[in-house]
C-alpha cells in the first residue's frame, strides 16, 4: 500500500519468465501502512482458540483500509486450520493517520457467535506506548499485562441489562405490556425477573419498565446492588440503540435460541437465559468431569478407567487449531469413565474423562 505496486503480478511474471519493471532504487515509498490479523481466540484464557458458528460477520467500508478473508455469515469456525479470520490493514499518511484508521477499523468489525482477540488489538494500538512508537519485543509484559483484554472480567449490570432488554422486546413481551393492551393503572408494570448464565456463572436481573417516551420505554435493570437506566431502545437489524447517562450509543449483537451474543468494548460475550431452564443437580457441578474445551482430535488418553488421578494430572492432551491442549483433572480421586480413545473426533464441551473424587467419600 505504501508503494502502489502489486508485488503478487510482479511474482507471476517473473514466474514466467519476464524481468522486474522497476529496480529497487526506483521504487518510492509514501505515507505509512500497519496490519493487524484478527483470530478466532480468546486472549482471557491465554488465546484459547475458538470454534463455532458465525452468526454475524461485518466488515466496515473505510478509506484507506483493506480486509483480506475468506469467511461468510453461515459459516463456521472450525478445529481443523489456523484460527485467524482475516487481515486487517490500514494506510495513511503517516504512522499516526495509519494507527488511527486502524483502530477505528478493528474497533466497528463485527464478528458474533465465537469470540475474537479485537478488543486485544484495539487496546494495543491505542496504547500510548505504542503510539510513541516505543514499543518492544518485551511490550506485553512490560506495558501490557494488566490490559483488561487479557482478564476475564464478569458481565456487569450494562451488559446483562442489554441481555435483558434485548430478550424482553424480541420475545414480545414488550408488545404484550404496550399501554394500549395492559388496560389503565396508576403503577409502573410489574417486573421481569431472568436469570443469566455466562461462562457458567448465574446472574440474578431484574428488569422494570415504566412510562413511555416518545421513543419508547423507560427500563430500569438491576443486578445485586448495581442499576442502571436505559431510554430510547430501539432494535433495527442486529443493531440495539439506546440512551445511558444522557449518552446515545447503539451495539451490534445477535439472539439465537436462549443466547444474546454482544459485541461490546470488552469484547464478544455471550449470555444465556436459563431463566426456565429446570435447576441444575448437584452431581453437575463440573467437579471430576474433563470436557473438551472446543472442537479438536484426541491425541492421547494417559488414563484408564480404575486409574488413581492428583489434581491437576493431565488427562488428555487434544489438538485443535494447530495447538495441542493439556486437559487435566481439577480433583484427586479414581478415575470411573473413559468415553474416547486416541484419534477420535471430540466436540466442544463433550464429557471425556470422570473422576470419583476424594473429598466425595
Amino acid at each position: 500500500m505504501v508503494t502502489g505496486l502489486d508485488l503478487v503480478d510482479w511474482q507471476i511474471r517473473v514466474a514466467a519468465g519476464e524481468t522486474l519493471p522497476l529496480k529497487q532504487e526506483e521504487i518510492e515509498f509514501n505515507g505509512h501502512s500497519i496490519e493487524v490479523r484478527i483470530y478466532a481466540e480468546d486472549p482471557a484464557q491465554n488465546f484459547m482458540p475458538q470454534t463455532g458458528p458465525v452468526l454475524y460477520w461485518n466488515t466496515p467500508d473505510q478509506e484507506g483500509v483493506r480486509f483480506d478473508h475468506g469467511i461468510v455469515q453461515g459459516n463456521a469456525i472450525s478445529p481443523f486450520y489456523d484460527p485467524m479470520v482475516a487481515k486487517v490493514i490500514s494506510y495513511g499518511s503517516n504512522r499516526d493517520d495509519a494507527r488511527r484508521r486502524l483502530i477505528a477499523a478493528v474497533e466497528d468489525t463485527n464478528l458474533l457467535g465465537v469470540n475474537t482477540n479485537k478488543s486485544f488489538l484495539a487496546a494495543i494500538l491505542g496504547h500510548p506506548v505504542f503510539a510513541a512508537g516505543t514499543a518492544s519485543t518485551a511490550f506485553i509484559e512490560k506495558d501490557f499485562a494488566d490490559d483488561l483484554s487479557l482478564s476475564v472480567v464478569a458481565p456487569g449490570v450494562f451488559e446483562l441489562g442489554l441481555a435483558a432488554i434485548i430478550t424482553y422486546i424480541e420475545s414480545g413481551t414488550e408488545v404484550a405490556h404496550a399501554d394500549q393492551y395492559m388496560g389503565w393503572r396508576t403503577a409502573n408494570r410489574q417486573p421481569s425477573h431472568y436469570t443469566f448464565s455466562v461462562a457458567e456463572e448465574a446472574y440474578q436481573v431484574v428488569l422494570t419498565t415504566h412510562e413511555q417516551r416518545p421513543n419508547g420505554l423507560v427500563y430500569t435493570v438491576t443486578v445485586g446492588d448495581e442499576s442502571a437506566v436505559f431510554a430510547d431502545v430501539s432494535i433495527s437489524g442486529n443493531r440495539c440503540q439506546y440512551l445511558l447517562s444522557r449518552v446515545n450509543s447503539a451495539i451490534t449483537f445477535v439472539r439465537a435460541d436462549d443466547v444474546v451474543y454482544l459485541d461490546g468494548a470488552r469484547g464478544n460475550i455471550a449470555i444465556t437465559d436459563i431463566t426456565l431452564a429446570p435447576p441444575a443437580s448437584e452431581d453437575s457441578a463440573g467437579q471430576g468431569r474433563v470436557t473438551a474445551p472446543l472442537d479438536g482430535s484426541v491425541m492421547t488418553v494417559n488414563v484408564k478407567v480404575g486409574d488413581r488421578v492428583e489434581n491437576g494430572d493431565v488427562m488428555v492432551l487434544l489438538d485443535a487449531m494447530k495447538m495441542e491442549h493439556q486437559l487435566r483433572s481439577d480433583v484427586s480421586g479414581t478415575v470411573t469413565a473413559v468415553s474416547i480413545s486416541d484419534g477420535d473426533q471430540v466436540k466442544i464441551r463433550q464429557l471425556l474423562v470422570e473422576i470419583d473424587s476424594d473429598e466425595e467419600e
